[in-house]
């Protein structure tokens, strides 16, 4: 299970909500475990031509106060759900199949799925959905649900057919729940960190004067993939001017070199960075560095519970301005079904964390289990681009590396020879 049940039940409670409903692709996947890869990418124009080009996908996830869970997707996405740990899975629409070739035995897995098909569908998702609010027992409920991913079509629908329901905007409820990681979660996203680690150091050790970039990209597709991994980004910054994937640069003999690279593994991020030095960087270069490293190491000593996300940023632009460096971006998030998970480590915005269910500032207070990235990315015009980046797991007693990324100096392929 993905989802950190015991703290969205606890919010469940302290908002007074029978039950909650996710209508994003992401969300869907945080409360069921379900996850098909259209769902975030076919968009209405793409089988209705002249339609919108917003996301074509309707489908939904509940859990209840209780702890029950439920899941509304079209039926040909039965095998989808052989992952989920909920206990109902209710589908929509005619999936038409054709039965002309139908054996007389079939697996016991596969007659599940085909009577699904072949029994009696709500033509509609909402309407499926509307049907299992009922036989739930959650028709006068006071509900959470996600408006940002549900279409007004279906709001109004919700609404007319349950007119007794509270319908509430939990769409910053459900961030702040994922804000910390279930033990699966950490499980996941450490592996994701490692498997990327791995990769890009076995890429970034065969840089040399000559070679481009984009084989260095490729390197890394291939060793995330050999273990079981998804490419999310591998990206360079040359010359403190900028940052690309797909520069066709060739290293040159002393360059300094920003390299910022995560994969997916199991629907969860990685996100990680270094500095590539080809040679020994030069005396002016080697401080920065080593301040940025230490700065990043002054941001780590607040990521305890209780302290605000805003106190790790002030920290490492503290100590980085008392060294001369005023225009580094420090600054960090958390992490997991997406690149970017609250908290996000920035100064204090002024702005809150506000629904129909929820109201606080933006700028949390860390908990224990939370996932954080920091970075210290440096951008010296015509020279160099200089970055140091960890990622940290928040504990009782304070950071702790989530997996071991060593950033004490820049990566010297040379040196490793």
């Amino acid at each position: 299970m993905l989802l950190n049940q015991t703290r969205a039940l606890e919010y469940l409670q302290r908002c007074d909500l029978a039950a909650i409903i996710a209508t994003s692709a992401t969300h869907i996947t945080y409360l069921s475990d379900y996850q098909y890869w259209g769902d975030k990418v076919v968009r209405g124009y793409m089988n209705r031509p002249g339609a919108t080009s917003g996301l074509a996908t309707e489908n939904y996830a509940l859990l209840t106060a209780a702890g029950d869970g439920a899941l509304v997707i079209p039926p040909l996405l039965m095998p989808e759900t052989e992952v989920c740990w909920v206990s109902e899975v209710r589908t929509f629409g005619n999936p038409r199949v054709d039965d002309a070739l139908v054996p007389s035995h079939l697996p016991a897995q596969a007659q599940l799925w085909f009577d699904r098909l072949h029994g009696p569908q709500p033509a509609t998702p909402v309407e499926a959905l509307i049907g299992l609010l009922r036989d739930w027992g959650l028709s006068q409920a006071r509900l959470g649900l996600e408006l940002e991913g549900v279409t007004p079509t279906a709001h109004a629908a919700l609404l007319a057919a349950l007119p007794a329901a509270t319908f509430l905007d939990c769409s910053n409820l459900f961030r702040l729940i994922r804000a910390v990681k279930s033990e699966e979660e950490i499980h996941r996203i450490s592996r994701a960190t490692l498997i990327a680690e791995e990769a890009a150091q076995a890429s970034l050790c065969q840089a040399a004067p000559g070679r481009r970039l984009p084989e260095f990209v490729r390197a890394f597709r291939a060793g995330i993939g050999q273990q079981g991994a998804d490419f999310d980004h591998f990206i360079f910054g040359v010359h403190g001017l900028g940052v690309g994937e797909f520069a066709n640069y060739e290293l040159q003999a002393g360059d300094a070199l920003l390299v910022d690279y995560g994969c997916r593994y199991q629907h969860y991020v990685s996100d990680s960075g270094l500095t590539l030095s080809l040679g020994d960087p030069p005396p002016a270069l080697a401080e920065r560095y080593t301040t940025l490293y230490e700065a990043l190491q002054a941001g780590a000593a607040l990521l305890r519970p209780g302290a605000r996300a805003s106190a790790a940023r002030g920290a490492m632009r503290s100590y980085l301005a008392d060294h001369g460096i005023t225009t580094c971006n420090a600054h960090g998030h958390g992490f997991g079904l997406e690149v970017r998970d609250y908290p996000i480590i920035v100064d204090d915005t002024g702005l809150r964390l506000k629904d129909d269910c929820i109201d606080l500032p933006a700028d949390l207070p860390l908990e224990a289990d939370m996932v954080i990235n920091l970075e210290t990315p440096l951008y010296l015009s015509g020279a160099a681009s200089l970055h140091a980046e960890q990622t940290f797991l928040v504990t009782p007693a304070g950071g702790k590396l989530l997996v071991p990324l060593e950033r004490r100096k820049p990566l010297q392929p040379a040196a490793r020879v």
